[in-house]
């Protein structure tokens, strides 16, 4: 879980991207989608909570598989 001020900044930082919206987005069906972010090499992963945080502001589930570290 982040804090208080880390959920706010992340609010922030989406408002300040998707202002009033994105014209070429909005033109995409609403579909439900699966993904996966997938590293070709051993790596040390780091924001795992930030990013399952922005997901959730979404409106997107989330499933993490790896911790940070």
């Amino acid at each position: 879980m982040i804090s208080f001020n880390a959920k706010k900044q992340l609010i922030g930082f989406l408002s300040e991207d998707i202002g009033k919206g994105d014209i070429t987005s909005a033109l995409l069906p609403k579909k439900k989608i699966n993904a996966r972010i997938i590293s070709r090499e051993t790596a040390v992963v780091a924001g795992v909570n930030h990013a399952r945080e922005i997901f959730k502001l979404k409106g997107c589930s989330v499933i993490i598989a790896k911790k940070d570290g």
